[in-house]
């Protein structure tokens, strides 16, 4: 059994001063063909942990994915590091494909879930992708997590598979960029009928030592999804992973941009998989 540290590692080629290469594997997909930005994220965090030596220690992530990021490609990858932050620059100088800081130590409150009171009696299942990397039923190296939703919530109480793991008995960080990033995919198109990308991705790991056993809850509040620009593009979304005893172990601010042009492409993909009436209820305009 491969765990997504190894996967992750193999995906890398670091040299001196700071370069090297990033080849995505094909089983760190969102959508065919493209990756997933939460195993975007895992790569990055995994890089910077080990240049400032925090894999231990609870820090922030941030990136902006400025384009879409090819699988089985290798893309040039820049790497620096001052003190206890990490900036990376995935792709060339010129036209980036994605950036990342990493700073450690740097914690901030998780959001607050007012309101949570355990998960509804009634809710509904997202539709799922067969090779996705969260949701996946057929990637060996996937979360297969299966979301919930109802009118005021999306979450899932979860247990991690032995793939997040760590050597040391630990969830691996990747678990946490991975569900929070799908986490807020689903609900930027709950709130706009839309499929679409995440683009800026801010993620807090305030307790990147939680052992490896218990089960989950992550949650995202449907009330906290607000519109960040003026033409209505761009959905800023909140998302909590929890402890069993209800600590919060890392939190996410991630920006949704949904389009009819992504609609158009993903939810025909969707639609050989599932049955309308488990879209319907998310992309109305698309599934009458």
């Amino acid at each position: 059994m491969v765990s997504i540290d190894q996967l992750l590692a193999e995906c890398l080629s670091l040299e001196r001063e700071g370069r090297g290469r990033l080849i995505l594997a094909a089983t760190l997909q969102g959508f065919p063909e493209t990756a997933h930005g939460g195993g975007v994220l895992a790569a990055f965090d995994l890089v910077a942990a080990r240049a400032i030596h925090a894999a231990g220690a609870a820090r922030t992530v941030t990136a902006q994915i400025q384009r879409t990021i090819p699988l089985q490609t290798s893309l040039p990858l820049t790497v620096e590091a001052s003190g206890r932050t990490v900036a990376l620059t995935l792709g060339d100088g010129g036209k980036p494909l994605a950036r990342c800081r990493v700073t450690r130590g740097v914690t901030e409150a998780a959001p607050a879930l007012n309101g949570w009171s355990g998960p509804p009696e009634k809710s509904l299942g997202f539709p799922t992708a067969r090779g996705c990397l969260a949701c996946g039923s057929e990637n060996p190296i996937g979360l297969r997590v299966r979301l919930r939703f109802d009118d005021r919530w999306v979450w899932t109480e979860y247990r991690p598979s032995e793939t997040y793991r760590t050597a040391d008995g630990r969830i691996a960080p990747a678990l946490y960029t991975v569900l929070l990033d799908e986490m807020a995919w689903w609900l930027g198109a709950l709130a706009t009928g839309e499929a679409g990308v995440t683009t800026d991705i801010h993620i807090t790991l305030h307790r990147p030592t939680h052992p490896f056993g218990e089960p989950l809850l992550a949650v995202g509040p449907r009330d906290r999804v607000t519109v960040t620009d003026e033409k209505g593009h761009f959905w800023g979304t909140e998302t909590t992973v929890l402890a069993g005893n209800g600590t919060p172990l890392a939190s996410g601010a991630i920006v949704f941009a949904g389009s009819r042009v992504y609609s158009k492409r993903l939810i025909p993909q969707l639609l050989k998989t599932n049955p309308p009436e488990s879209l319907r209820p998310i992309f109305p305009t698309h599934v009458p």
